[in-house]
Formats: C-alpha cells, sequence, structure tokens
C-alpha cells in the first residue's frame, strides 16, 4: 500500500508517525522521508511502545542522538523488505519508564487504540503485517482486537545487554523479515 501526498498531510497531525527510511548523509533529514513518498508504504507497520521524549512528526526514531534510533536504521533500512514501511508508536505520550506508560495504557486503553485505528486508517490497510518493538508492545498491541496477517515481536533494542547486541538486534530483524517473506509466499 503506497503513501499518497494526501495521505502523507493527514498522518501530519501525529506527532509519533514515521517512515523507515533514512538520508544516509544525515540520519535527522526528515525532509528526505517527504521527498521520497513513493518509497514509502504500509504493507508492514514497525509499532513501538511510546515515545522516550517528545517528538514531531517524521521524527520519531530519526534521533541522531538516539543509539537506538541508529540500531532501528542499520536494522530496517538494510532489508529492501522493510525499507520505507510506516512506523509509529502504540502510545503517543512521551515518557521513558515503560512500567509508568504500561499504567497510562490500562487507565487509557480507548483512546489508544482509536488514534492507532485512526492512523491505519487514514493509510487506508485493511491486510498488513506487524513488528512489534519490545514484548511489551506485543502484549498490549494483542490486546487491542486489531487483525493482521502476521503479528511479529522483538526485543527492544534496550534488552540485548550481551556483547555484540547491535548485531544481534540486526538479526533478529533479519530472522523476522525471512519470516514474514515465507509467510508472503504460502499466501
Amino acid at each position: 500500500m503506497k503513501i499518497t501526498k494526501e495521505k502523507f498531510n493527514k498522518l501530519k497531525k501525529f506527532k509519533t508517525v514515521s517512515f523507515a527510511l533514512w538520508n544516509d548523509k544525515d540520519f535527522s533529514d526528515t525532509k528526505y522521508i517527504e521527498n521520497n513518498l513513493s518509497k514509502l508504504r504500509a504493507d508492514i507497520i514497525i509499532l513501538g511502545l511510546n515515545p522516550s521524549k517528545d517528538i514531531s512528526f517524521l521524527k520519531n526514531f530519526h534521533y541522531q542522538s538516539s543509539k537506538f534510533d541508529k540500531w532501528y536504521k542499520e536494522a530496517f533500512s538494510r532489508h529492501k523488505i522493510l525499507r520505507g514501511v510506516f512506523m509509529t508508536d502504540l502510545i503517543a505520550e512521551a515518557e521513558p519508564d515503560s512500567k509508568t506508560i504500561i499504567k497510562k495504557w490500562s487507565a487509557d486503553k480507548n483512546k489508544h487504540v482509536k488514534n492507532l485505528k485512526e492512523q491505519l486508517k487514514i493509510l487506508g490497510v485493511k491486510n498488513f503485517s506487524i513488528i512489534c518493538i519490545g514484548y511489551n508492545t506485543f502484549d498490549l498491541f494483542s490486546s487491542t482486537g486489531i487483525k493482521t496477517i502476521c503479528t511479529y515481536k522483538i526485543k527492544h533494542p534496550n534488552a540485548y545487554r550481551q556483547e555484540g547486541a547491535r548485531n544481534a538486534f540486526k538479526n533478529d530483524v533479519k530472522e523476522i523479515t525471512n519470516k514474514w517473506a515465507k509467510s508472503i509466499l504460502k499466501a
């Protein structure tokens, strides 16, 4: 599902919206995304839990100073199948502590689900796969009732504490990408 200029403009009201597309010369250049609408799509969605700090449209997952955002770029943009896919967070509120954000989800789940469904409606997606970043994201998303072709989970980069963690994260993304490709071939 391609992203038209009209859809792109409607998505601007959501501060967590971004895409798995990075300018190799300038990591945080979000104009690069807007100038390459033909490379954007929504057949796969990458879903985080929430932003750890206040962000604006297209800045999510594109902070130059964020170590993990660099991991996302390396892991997601290296696979053609993920390049340009829609990225957003389940909860739009900035909060670095996942326990606090899970309490906020419990207190106002309907608001958060409505927000995500509105984004999906603008995208016009009916059949899509989703990759949840973090087990909390996967668990909460699973309770939304939103139907997908496939739902995958990957550990949040902060959960990789072993030596070579960055490569382990990239390898896990590769494994999910391979599973997704195989499931599409079977369909």
